[in-house]
């Protein structure tokens, strides 16, 4: 399959897996170690891909992608399964939002005996400058509600970034992980509120205020802003999907 274009149905698995919620960031680093060494194809391509919401930046889960892929980028690949593999390991490193694999990244686009990892080392540098601001709006945001799982507490913090693209990395995630904390929806609701009726809100704000939608469409209780917003909001895109 094609990365980029199977994030849907890997999302069934995704959803299996994220069962037991994670308490704390190094439980769900040695989660996902876990499945990269010895999960599934499937799995291994699944967890990878749902990096790019986590929020997570630590050396300690991509030094270990980044190591593999230092170890095969000069040989020519047979397996397909492996090829496509380390596609999903360069996109991971872009994810990180840290800058330490910027070298790395610039070697893989030069230097990689395969096509599709050069390709996608050129898009994973375009991503990491993203995630690298990304991190740094999450810096400015500390929760401390260690009752809570990891993943949602860090949701929390991105809504509360005031960051737009930050803000829809955790409404993605909540749509296709489901969770609907109450507090977490909370957030949402009120990020919102002070959207929808925005006249100026840019394009990025208004996809940000659609995915908050489908958000609130999978949890009860929100029938009734849904239905203003999509009533009242100037923006189309807004409006199909509150309706």
């Amino acid at each position: 399959m094609t990365l980029g274009k199977k994030l849907i149905p890997l999302l069934f698995t995704a959803l299996s897996m994220n069962a037991v919620a994670y308490q704390s960031k190094d439980e769900q680093i040695d989660a996902v170690l876990n499945v990269v060494q010895t999960g599934s194809q499937e799995r291994k391509e699944t967890v990878l891909e749902r990096l790019q919401w986590s929020g997570i930046s630590d050396p300690r889960l991509y030094d270990v992608l980044e190591a593999d892929l230092l170890a095969n980028y000069q040989e020519k690949l047979y397996d397909s399964d492996k090829r496509n593999l380390m596609a999903y390991e360069v996109r991971a490193l872009g994810y990180s939002g840290n800058p330490k694999y910027t070298s790395t990244l610039e070697l893989l686009a030069k230097k990689a005996a395969e096509s599709k990892v050069k390709r996608h080392a050129k898009k994973a540098l375009s991503d990491l400058s993203t995630y690298i601001s990304v991190q740094r709006q999450l810096s400015h945001v500390v929760i401390e509600q260690p009752e809570k799982p990891f993943e949602v507490q860090m949701y929390m913090r991105m809504i509360q970034t005031g960051d737009s693209y930050t803000q829809r990395l955790a409404a993605r995630a909540s749509f296709h992980e489901n969770i609907h904390d109450p507090e977490l929806m909370a957030l949402f609701t009120e990020q919102l509120e002070s959207m929808y009726m925005n006249p100026g809100l840019d394009a990025l704000g208004q996809d940000t205020a659609a995915w908050i939608c489908k958000v609130l469409k999978q949890d009860s209780g929100h029938e009734a802003l849904l239905a203003e917003v999509a009533e009242k909001t100037p923006h189309r895109k807004i409006q199909k999907y509150a309706k």
